[in-house]
């Protein structure tokens, strides 16, 4: 009896076993090696293309990949309800990648807009600081030049700063908005490295305090710009003829 009872239920394993070998349905190893080869490629295609139209890489990148998490997951789950009830049935290794791509090209585009508004504001900010500085170090050397600025406009005027160590970062005279670098800091400021306008030749600290001294060079913003006062203080104006200030 013993070996009847056990002779059945290898008989019923050996069947369910079969069941199964025949009618598979959807076989929930989607996410597998080719999903996460397709979501890495799929990160590094929007990385590059990110960072070839942002200089926000950081923020950028980090965006990029969670629209890949999201539409990976999201992938997976339309693949899931499509094939759950067709048995035998397995998504192909092009079904996949197209879906994935698929989704990301629709979910990326909605949340970079905002990451790209954001990402300038905080250029502005830091563009506006580095004029700050400008400023502070423009009255630093006035204060020991009886009141005058340097005097002669342009990067020749601001090259007094850093060459007399009032200011030495080379960070300072680049926008973070500009395309302006000056990968060499020893080196001279010269107009191709230097990423405002400086326009104080024969202006004194005695001067109106309202009289615009240095500002941002057009190309830095999109209708917006940064100027710098002669009493220090820096003011953001938006539109397309904020230049219209500078009186």
């Amino acid at each position: 009896m013993n070996d009847g009872t056990r002779d059945e239920s290898e008989k019923t394993r050996s069947e369910v076993h079969e069941e199964k070998r025949e009618n598979p349905g959807f076989d929930i190893d989607i996410i597998n090696f080719t999903n996460i080869l397709s979501g890495f490629a799929a990160s590094a295609l929007w990385a590059i293309l990110l960072f070839a139209h942002n200089r926000d890489k950081a923020g950028l990148m980090i965006i990029g990949l969670l629209c890949c998490i999201v539409a990976f997951l999201t992938s997976t789950a339309w693949l899931y309800v499509l094939y759950k009830d067709s048995p035998g049935k397995r998504p192909s290794l092009a079904v996949r990648v197209f879906l994935f791509f698929l989704i990301s090209m629709v979910i990326i585009p909605m949340l970079c807009p905002s990451s790209h508004g954001s990402g300038e504001k905080a250029r502005r900010i830091h563009c506006a600081s580095n004029l700050k500085q400008i400023g502070l170090a423009l009255a630093q050397y006035a204060m020991d030049n009886k009141d005058q600025f340097p005097p002669v406009n342009g990067a020749a005027g601001l090259e007094y700063l850093r060459r007399e160590k009032y200011c030495t970062d080379h960070r300072i005279y680049t926008c973070p908005s500009s395309k302006t670098r000056n990968t060499k800091p020893e080196d001279p400021l010269t107009e191709n490295t230097l990423g405002y306008v400086y326009a104080g030749a024969g202006l004194s600290l005695n001067d109106a305090p309202d009289s615009p001294i240095a500002w941002d060079k057009p190309s830095n913003h999109k209708n917006y710009g940064n100027i710098l006062f002669v009493d220090g203080h820096v003011q953001g104006f938006p539109g397309a003829s904020w230049l219209g200030n500078l009186r």
